[in-house]
């Protein structure tokens, strides 16, 4: 199975995952972003069977590609083993002339989910800004939230969530979000230490 998402929503690009996640079983899961994410490096994690028969789950975010390199990453795609499963997801709004989406179209039997909601951002980057303590930052999205009158408890709990997701990040447990995502908590959680997330 092969999935490629894209869409400027980042939050639903994320739920669209968790979908796939939870139709379908993976015995190992691997996110490739960042200095991980070269083509040398997918070829040889997607083309190579597993030995045990496992099923194996390739997250890739092709955010911070160049159009070039998501091209490349698609087409080496096609060649993956049977029990490989790929993630494609580009946090962007791609155009029907796009050399991204062309080349996906032309991978066989691919996915493709364009999702297209737009959803308020604010609530999420307020725990962002909190958590990168960027105080100036989160007092003027504060007051944004209580100007749109946003539920005390809404945002409470999001900030929850979000400080649990940091101490996954800092414990290495498993965490099922998005690359993308899993990059920025990674980020948020090196500026602190295990005892100072317990502490909050």
């Amino acid at each position: 199975m092969i999935f490629f998402i894209f869409g400027n929503n980042k939050l639903q690009i994320q739920e669209e995952i968790k979908k796939i996640l939870i139709k379908n079983v993976f015995d190992e899961k691997i996110d490739l972003y960042g200095e991980l994410l070269t083509p040398q490096n997918f070829a040889e994690i997607t083309h190579t069977p597993n030995m045990f028969g496992q099923r194996i789950l390739v997250q890739t975010d092709l955010e911070e590609l160049s159009e070039t390199e998501s091209v490349k990453l698609l087409e080496l795609s096609i060649k993956k083993a049977d029990t490989t499963s790929i993630i494609f997801s580009i946090p962007k709004t791609l155009t029907k002339t796009s050399k991204i989406l062309t080349a996906a179209k032309k991978v066989d039997k691919i996915t493709i989910i364009e999702v297209k909601e737009e959803k308020d951002w604010t609530i999420f980057n307020f725990a962002d800004t909190v958590f990168e303590i960027n105080e100036k930052k989160a007092y003027e999205l504060l007051q944004t939230l209580e100007s749109k009158e946003e539920d005390p408890v809404k945002i409470h709990s999001i900030l929850v969530a979000h400080l649990r997701n940091l101490a996954r990040i800092k414990n290495q447990a498993a965490l099922n979000v998005a690359p993308f995502v899993k990059s920025k908590l990674q980020k948020q959680a090196n500026k602190y230490t295990e005892n100072a997330i317990l502490k909050i």
